[in-house]
């Protein structure tokens, strides 16, 4: 019913919202979302998709990758895509609710491994700022894996836990019952690296075939908007080849816990 009711939709935008055939993860195979988004939805698009949540709940952590593994960060991004100023690897797990048009009975999680990348196509946003490429995108709802890869991010399947506590947040993925990264977050007096580059309108790159589609969210409505600087613990149990950016499977650094509530349209600009 989810899936008649998004295609539906998109129809009636008459913009699409998917013109890729994302990369499949070593997780799960190419489904045949991926071959319907492919028939449906292969031309360029300028346009404004109102899908989004109303609130959204995210730890985010963002590392600095050494200057002796930029090599292997360039091969990680598309040939279409610039290396950015600051190389930086990022990793999020969010809880979305209030899902639109969609809706997802008690919300839905996901998370993410990304890099930072410029991209010269992206007349909105500045170069050397730039925006972040998706490598990895777990969820845990069936509805949000297909919508996801319909747009073309690299969405999989996995259980995702994101709890508050007396100590702070925990959140866990898994993926075909094993451990993928786990996060822990204490608020604490800390200073961000580059506090700036977490809000949500930062852009995404999803490429394929040379077709560069620039993801972003729109503000539309902002009811509040928290943010608790804190330290952030990372434990990573994958055999990925973007491992190799991190000093360690097991870091720690200073990250951020955001609340957001309000509504967020999703614009899609292809170059």
């Amino acid at each position: 019913m989810h899936r008649r009711k998004f295609l539906k939709h998109s129809f009636a935008l008459g913009a699409g919202i998917g013109a890729l055939l994302p990369r499949s993860s070593l997780a799960q195979p190419a489904s045949g979302m991926q071959k319907l988004a492919r028939l449906l939805y292969q031309r360029k698009v300028f346009g404004l998709v109102p899908v989004g949540s109303k609130q959204v709940t995210t730890i985010r952590l963002r590392l600095p990758v050494a200057p002796d593994r930029l090599e292997l960060y360039r091969s990680l991004l598309p040939p279409e895509l610039e290396m950015p100023a600051v190389p930086r690897i990022y990793f999020y797990v969010s809880e979305f609710n209030g899902t639109y048009p969609v809706r997802i009975e008690g919300g839905y999680r996901e998370a993410a491994v990304c890099l930072r990348a410029g991209c010269k196509r992206d007349s909105k946003t500045e170069l050397e700022k730039g925006g972040w490429f998706p490598l990895e995108m777990p969820v845990s709802a069936k509805s949000a894996l297909d919508s996801g890869l319909m747009m073309g991010y690299p969405k999989y399947m996995a259980e995702i836990s994101l709890l508050a506590g007396d100590g702070g947040y925990d959140s866990a993925v898994q993926v075909e019952g094993r451990d993928f990264f786990r996060m822990h977050y204490d608020q604490a007096e800390v200073e961000v690296t580059a506090l700036e580059e977490e809000e949500m309108t930062v852009p995404f790159y999803l490429v394929v075939g040379g077709w560069i589609n620039i993801m972003q969210n729109e503000v539309v409505e902002q009811n509040s908007f928290t943010c608790r600087p804190g330290m952030i613990s990372l434990s990573v149990n994958s055999k990925a080849r973007w491992t190799g950016l991190l000093d360690s499977p097991e870091l720690k650094g200073p990250g951020v816990l955001k609340i957001i509530t309000g509504r967020f349209n999703l614009t899609r600009r292809s170059r």
